[in-house]
């Protein structure tokens, strides 16, 4: 018989994008598997195992050298050894392709759900939609769901249209809880992958008689340092990389299957919280040996440290990727989203560096438009609303621009290319990723037939290009910035 009330202590990650090793910080690894593995084997000794959930809301995947030499294999390998209790899909999951994807998902020891991607003909879900983790006698649904644009990202990368489909969240949530009307579901916890401010959307509308105790988010890469309460839902989300990880200690009443008393922190994966899994190193450094070589083999030398500190102003290494991108693509403008940037690139560039700064193998196509498309798609990324958005799109942009938008105005009150203002009328030629392209439709409003798609100029590997010009072009790391101005 179980008690009337219960506790249980919920960790959580997301987006942790294959960061097996961690980083080093003023000399000390922080992160990484082996103090995310320390730090939940901890908890289990002081809480006790039954009591002790781990989760990780998407994105497990892509982002890492070591991850992506191995597709995704030996990070699913180490996390066989952590044994979360469940695993929601993100977008990112997906770079690899689907094929490998459900390779991956067969191999796991733990389950990675989702309930919203369905073969579009069949209605049969690609994965298990959720998980019911039975602890001290109480039942705890876990749901996963992930952004509804993966369908648009699918469609176009692997040339699935209209074989996947993926429905919207609002409609997935009511339809798994109501098969458990006559189950005693004491605590349901949706694992999403579509950014914080739709986790709040989707708790406002909910219906409280569904009973969605927690939202544990991923995909913006929020950090919560205190835990939101919307319509009764705790919303939570442990940033990304792999350097932190969230902790949710809960007080669940069995008579009104209810959290009644919870506690939040973020805590960091390092040697002042956490202890090294040791036999999680051993494991780790065996089995990422033979790439270890191959990832410091030097690509080149550059000038000078670039720097990426933000995804929400211009950086020098945005410029500098824009500018190569130009070039490369001989466009008048090049447009680099900035959240395909990871980190910063150091002057001595191994194969590691570039992978983990830039790891994103999406293509690049070329496109013709009109003045007034620039200017209503520079007025919508600089807007104060999308640098707010946690879930927005910023965009780098290369030499020659120059864009200033006034906040108090909320306009864009100058724009011009090589020093000569961007005409309504007058064709410009330009250059964006796909991944971002398909956001910028959706977000600021414009239309598939203002962007008119050219014959040539076709990347299909972004990530490959970027690395061949770093290694056969003669390179300059001249910008001096101000092709993004605020007043």
């Amino acid at each position: 018989m179980k008690n009337k009330t219960e506790n249980f202590t919920i960790l959580h990650s997301n987006d942790i994008h294959g960061s097996i090793k961690g980083k080093q910080v003023t000399g000390e690894v922080v992160g990484g598997f082996s103090y995310l593995s320390g730090y939940i084997n901890k908890t289990r000794r002081e809480v006790g195992n039954e009591s002790v959930l781990y989760v990780i809301s998407g994105d497990v995947l892509s982002g890492s050298f070591e991850d992506e030499r191995f597709e995704g294999l030996v990070t699913i390998e180490l996390l066989n050894y952590i044994a979360p209790d469940a695993v929601s899909l993100g977008n990112h999951d997906f770079d690899y392709g689907v094929s490998r994807l459900l390779l991956l998902e067969k191999l796991a020891n733990f389950p990675i759900l989702n309930t919203n991607i369905y073969i579009s003909n069949s209605g049969k879900r690609i994965l298990k939609p959720y998980q019911i983790i039975n602890r001290k006698g109480y039942n705890i649904l876990m749901i996963g769901l992930v952004t509804d644009e993966i369908e648009n990202y699918l469609a176009k990368k692997e040339n699935l249209k209209g074989i996947i489909s993926c429905s919207k969240a609002e409609k997935e949530i009511p339809k798994v809880i109501n098969q458990f009307k006559n189950v005693d579901v004491d605590l349901t916890i949706l694992l999403t992958h579509f950014g914080i401010e739709k986790d709040r959307e989707i708790a406002e509308k909910l219906d409280p008689n569904l009973g969605v105790d927690i939202i544990i988010g991923g995909h913006s890469h929020t950090t919560t340092l205190k835990e939101e309460v919307v319509n009764g839902i705790i919303i939570v989300q442990a940033g990304s990389g792999n350097e932190e990880i969230g902790r949710l200690d809960v007080v669940v009443d069995d008579e009104t299957n209810s959290v009644i008393d919870f506690n939040y922190k973020i805590v960091s994966l390092d040697k002042e919280n956490s202890e090294r899994d040791m036999v999680m190193e051993k494991y780790m450094e065996d089995r990422l040996k033979a790439i270890d070589d191959e990832g410091e083999e030097i690509i080149v030398k550059l000038p000078k440290l670039l720097r990426h500190e933000t995804r929400i102003k211009e950086t020098e290494l945005g410029d500098f990727i824009a500018d190569v991108f130009k070039n490369r693509l001989q466009v008048d403008i090049a447009f680099i989203g900035s959240g395909s940037i990871r980190k910063d690139l150091p002057n001595i560039v191994t194969r590691r560096a570039l992978y983990e700064s830039f790891p994103f193998r999406d293509g690049i196509k070329r496109y013709k438009v009109k003045g007034k498309t620039l200017k209503k798609l520079f007025k919508g990324f600089m807007s104060k609303e999308n640098i707010d958005n946690p879930d927005g799109e910023y965009f780098q942009v290369s030499r020659g621009i120059i864009a200033e938008y006034d906040r108090n105005k909320k306009s864009l009150i100058h724009l011009s290319l090589h020093s000569k203002p961007i005409e309504d009328d007058k064709t410009y030629t330009i250059c964006m990723q796909n991944f971002q392209y398909d956001r910028c439709l959706q977000l600021f409003n414009l239309k598939k037939s203002d962007f008119i798609e050219t014959k040539r100029g076709t990347i299909t590997n972004q990530y490959d290009a970027l690395e061949g010009y770093l290694i056969n072009e003669k390179i300059t790391t001249d910008s001096k910035g101000g092709r993004l101005i605020y007043k």
